[in-house]
């Protein structure tokens, strides 16, 4: 670079050190300029530092205090030569340096500023600060912190009136809401919600919000309510009825405070809401008292402590004739009559605040004496102080008639009660007794003070008490009346059976009180009813022990044991044998409930009379015996084997025969006593099952002694069978030493009629029924074995036997059987020519004359030319056994020659053989 000047010229060296110069003149020119304008900028600085309040801190990364801006000292932990130099964890306690530190790191990281607030304890008080840190460097930031105290406690005591406030707005007995000025709802607190009946603020405003804000039942109050308050700033006693979620309807009084912007316009108010039902049920109330008292039937009269009336009512003034004018000012003893004890005067009106009632006699204006029923109250002041009387009167003439005549009534009443035999009671709902009839001592023969104020259920058999407690519980709940039938205990411990007839007692309602039990003693009745009860169940037992005819000895006793037990209504029971002597009783039997409770092994069966206790007195006494007590000591007891059946009650009968016992049948263990009734019972149906057993072993003798008569019988058909049978063969042996041939004839005829009747006892002794003869069996035989007699040879004839099912006596099937013998011989004789077949019919059957069966024998046969039947011996069979009139034998005259034999009425001898 050349510089060139007039008339010198620059060298490249001159120019270098003229711009060197002008370089460092310029940089000098340009410090000089900052250096002035860092002098003013620290002055201002200095100046701006002096007027602020804020501390200014620069601080390192490592928290270490580098300058302190000497703007506010007196907000300084520590003085600043104390500070530089340090770090803030050499100067601050543990957790406040952390937050310092924090601070510190964050706007580092972040190369941001940093706001914070932080509170420190300088000269004993509490300072806050709001501190901004903003990056200063690498590694420094600068910390300016505002003393924001004075904010700090106004906002706490903000806060504290806010808590304050919503303390008072969220825990007011009234309701409290914030309204805009057309009514609707801003907020409110829980206790307007209560009132409302919802369960929270919240559910009351959705609810506002959602029907437009309309809380009262009159939709035209909300109106006014707006109305009022335009025109005032407040509005007091606002009281409307508002519908409260679940329906009801309730009373509330408002008291609204508007608030106005600027420019005088409502912005909200503010409402205070209370419930008034109360108040205004109880003004209700109070205008009906008042009107009741007016309108009253009964005479109110209203007096001071000297007794100056003060206020009558309508029904006095009637009652006694007076007008008002004439009582008001004027002393209550006006309406008392002049003889009246002035003692009593002073006791009505000196009495306690319980007050004064009484009944005494009052005078009218026209001088009559009434009765009247009298109450004075005392009436006080809101600090205790008595301050009038007042007094209720009622007319009682009518009630005083009518208790004389319920007196006279009562009276009759009371006659008739004592002298009538069924027991009248009166209890209350929990059964305890308030009035007894004197009749209790001839039904119970308790006393009276014995039955009073105690429940008559303790006095029912327990058995029966569950039921009878059931029926009155029913005829609480269901009133009306009831009947039933019970037992009790009287004085003497006995039971005896009641039938009472109950009617519940009432109040003014409906409720149930108590009830009147009548009551009459059906112990009799009730003993005839069981009487007959076991009387038919024993008449059961003995029919159905007749039935037992096909059953054991055993099985009998088993079973009148068990029914023994049972009607009695026993536990356990047994049944023993007596010997002829009358000295031993056997055991033969006990009721199955005895053997289950009887643990004894080895149970002994024979019991000496002499030695046996309790249950050998019916043998010793010849009587039954009765112990209802068997745990009482007695000489009679002999004890009983380990683990023997417990007793507590014992009964024994003893059966006779005639004269004699025979047996002894016990009972043990009865609910109740024995009496004669189960003696009876027992006694009855042991004598049955005796005699069930004597007829049972008659028919045994009878049933052997007819076994032996039957085989006797059996016996003597069969020796008259082989008598007849020896006779026959004798004949047949006869005819092999006769030739004539009209001799041989007679003996073959001979021996079939002694066939015939040898055949009769055959079937005798073969048949079990030894008084008939199957009829056509006979026939059938009796023809089989005269064919197979003249002819030699059965096949020769084609022999039809027809024969019904007939069964005769053996009076009338043997001369019978003589008759078919000598028809069938004929037949078989007569009507076939030699060397001739033929088939001969033999018929019998039953014949009907007059309705009656009879009868009757046909044998048929078509005759031979030539050959006639001829009459014979049949024929005067036939005619000595059939009377005059009384049958008849028919020879019919056709080419089926045939004989017809009727049944006809016997005569004497139609029993024996012919």
């Amino acid at each position: 670079m050349q510089t060139y000047s007039e008339g010198v010229r620059y060298g490249e060296d001159d120019m270098q050190m003229l711009s060197f110069v002008s370089s460092q003149i310029a940089m000098a020119i340009d410090r000089a300029q900052k250096e002035e304008s860092l002098r003013r900028s620290e002055a201002e600085l200095r100046s701006l530092f002096s007027a602020m309040s804020d501390v200014v801190l620069l601080l390192n990364g490592e928290g270490r205090y580098l300058k302190i801006a000497p703007t506010n000292p007196a907000l300084l932990y520590r003085p600043s030569d104390e500070l530089i130099g340090k770090t803030i964890r050499e100067v601050f306690p543990p957790d406040q340096a952390g937050l310092f530190m924090g601070f510190i790191h964050e706007a580092l990281a972040s190369r941001t500023m940093v706001k914070g607030g932080y509170s420190l304890h300088i000269n004993g008080e509490e300072i806050w600060f709001d501190a901004t840190i903003s990056p200063a460097g690498e590694d420094m930031v600068l910390l300016v912190a505002r003393d924001n105290t004075a904010q700090k406690r106004m906002e706490e005591a903000l806060r504290e009136a806010e808590e304050d406030y919503k303390g008072i707005f969220e825990h007011a007995v009234m309701g409290i809401a914030k309204r805009t000025p057309d009514g609707k709802f801003v907020s409110a607190n829980p206790a307007l919600a209560r009132i409302c009946g919802y369960s929270s603020p919240e559910e009351f405003l959705a609810e506002m919000s959602r029907n437009g804000g309309q809380l009262y039942l009159n939709p035209g109050r909300r109106y006014e309510f707006a109305a009022q308050l335009q025109l005032n700033n407040e509005v007091s006693g606002f009281e409307s009825q508002v519908r409260r979620k679940d329906g009801a309807v309730v009373w509330v009084s408002e008291n609204i405070q508007s608030v106005r912007d600027g420019e005088g316009n409502i912005s909200y108010c503010i409402a205070t809401v209370e419930d008034v039902t109360a108040r205004k049920q109880a003004e209700k109330e109070l205008r009906l008292l008042a009107n009741t008292i007016t309108c009253a039937k009964d005479c109110f009269i209203l007096s001071d402590l000297e007794g100056k009336i003060l206020f009558v009512n309508e029904a006095l003034l009637s009652t006694y004739g007076f007008n008002d004018q004439e009582l008001l000012g004027s002393n209550v003893a006006i309406l008392l009559p002049p003889e009246t004890d002035p003692s009593v005067v002073r006791g009505m009106y000196t009495a306690s605040d319980a007050g004064w009632n009484g009944e005494l006699m009052h005078r009218r204006k026209d001088g009559t004496d009434f009765p009247v029923e009298l109450w004075i109250s005392v009436v006080r002041s809101d600090s205790g102080e008595p301050i009038a009387h007042v007094g209720v009167a009622r007319d009682i003439t009518g009630r005083k008639r009518i208790e004389q005549a319920i007196r006279k009534s009562e009276e009759r009443l009371r006659r008739i009660t004592d002298n009538m035999l069924d027991m009248i009671c009166q209890v209350d709902v929990q059964g305890v007794c308030q009035y007894a009839s004197p009749s209790v001592r001839k039904v119970l023969g308790f006393e009276l003070s014995d039955i009073l104020g105690k429940p008559l259920v303790h006095f029912i058999h327990r058995r029966d008490f569950p039921r009878v407690v059931r029926l009155f519980r029913d005829l609480a709940q269901h009133p009306r009346s009831g009947k039933t039938e019970y037992r009790c205990r009287n004085a003497a411990g006995n039971l005896i059976w009641l039938e009472s007839i109950i009617n519940p007692l009432f109040d003014h309602g409906t409720t149930v009180t108590g009830f009147v039990i009548g009551s009459v003693d059906v112990t009799d009745r009730k003993k005839a009813e069981e009487t007959l009860r076991l009387d038919e169940s024993r008449l059961e037992t003995l029919l159905r022990l007749n039935q037992m005819t096909g059953a054991s000895m055993q099985q009998i006793t088993d079973f009148a044991l068990e029914e023994g037990v049972r009607l009695t209504k026993s536990k356990a029971g047994y049944l023993a044998f007596m010997n002829e002597e009358e000295t031993v009783l056997t055991m033969h039997a006990w009721s199955k409930s005895a053997m289950v409770g009887c643990q004894v092994k080895d149970k002994p069966l024979i019991y000496p009379v002499a030695s046996t206790g309790l249950w050998g007195e019916p043998v010793r006494q010849r009587r039954p015996s009765i112990v209802n007590n068997y745990e009482e000591p007695s000489p009679l007891k002999r004890g009983v084997p380990p683990g023997h059946l417990v007793i507590k009650r014992h009964m024994g009968i003893p059966v006779f025969d005639g004269d004699r016992i025979v047996a002894v049948a016990g009972v043990a263990n009865k609910e109740e006593e024995y009496s004669n009734s189960d003696v009876r019972q027992l006694t009855l149906l042991m004598e049955g099952m005796w005699l069930l057993l004597q007829r049972q072993r008659s028919e045994e003798r009878i049933r052997k002694s007819l076994e032996e008569k039957e085989i006797l019988l059996k016996e003597i058909h069969h020796r008259v069978k082989n008598n007849l049978q020896i006779i026959s063969s004798l004949l047949n042996l006869q005819t092999g030493q006769v030739k004539d041939p009209q001799l041989l004839e007679i003996l073959r005829e001979s021996q079939n009629r002694i066939r015939s009747m040898a055949l009769i006892h055959e079937r005798l002794y073969r048949s079990e029924d030894f008084s008939k003869v199957d009829f056509g069996q006979y026939v059938n035989g009796l023809a089989t074995y005269l064919v197979r007699s003249y002819a030699g040879d059965s096949r020769s004839f084609n022999l039809h036997v027809d024969v019904q099912d007939v069964s005769l006596g053996v009076d009338v099937a043997i001369p019978c059987g003589l008759i078919i013998n000598e028809l069938v011989s004929n037949c078989l004789k007569h009507a076939f020519a030699p060397g001739a077949r033929g088939s001969p019919a033999a018929t019998a059957s039953r014949m009907s004359r007059s309705s009656q069966s009879r009868p009757s024998f046909r044998c048929c046969q078509a005759a031979a030319p030539g050959r006639l039947l001829r009459r014979g011996h049949a024929d005067q069979l036939r005619e000595r056994r059939c009377s005059p009139g009384a049958g008849a034998v028919a020879f019919p005259d056709e080419p089926c020659k045939s004989c017809l034999l009727r049944r006809m009425r016997q005569r004497g001898g139609m029993g024996r053989y012919p």
